[in-house]
């Protein structure tokens, strides 16, 4: 299973998600780190990954910051796909309903392998 990780410091959450991985997916998870939204290139291909993780706080060399992305993501009507928000605000979810976005569910930094496990479960995902 494939997985698009927007996130500009993914050195620093690595390891969790590497533990996540191994305990839950016997390393079989698949993932592809993207640290600014224009590495990725056209945004209509995240339909080819299971879950989206998308960092609020993308680099400033991004052009779209978190929020951009996930509105881009409706205007492109990729918004129900399976979207998870990595995030150390704690009013994320007042914001999301700001901007009319889904309730996203919310892998909360600093992250453990819980936090991982219940943005995952949100969906659904039987681990």
């Amino acid at each position: 299973m494939e997985i698009a990780i927007f996130e500009n410091e993914f050195r620093a959450i690595k390891t969790s998600f590497d533990g996540f991985n191994l305990l839950y997916f016997d390393n079989k998870l698949e993932y592809k780190v993207f640290p600014s939204s224009q590495d990725f290139g056209d945004l209509k291909n995240l339909s080819d990954y299971a879950y989206v993780i998308i960092d609020i706080d993308l680099s400033i060399k991004s052009t779209l910051d978190g929020f951009q992305l996930l509105e881009e993501m409706k205007r492109l009507e990729l918004d129900s796909m399976k979207i998870m928000i990595l995030t150390g605000h704690i009013a994320i979810k007042d914001r999301l309903k700001a901007l009319n976005l889904p309730d996203y569910p919310i892998i909360p930094k600093p992250i453990s392998l819980t936090k991982i496990k219940d943005a995952f479960d949100f969906y659904g995902l039987s681990l």
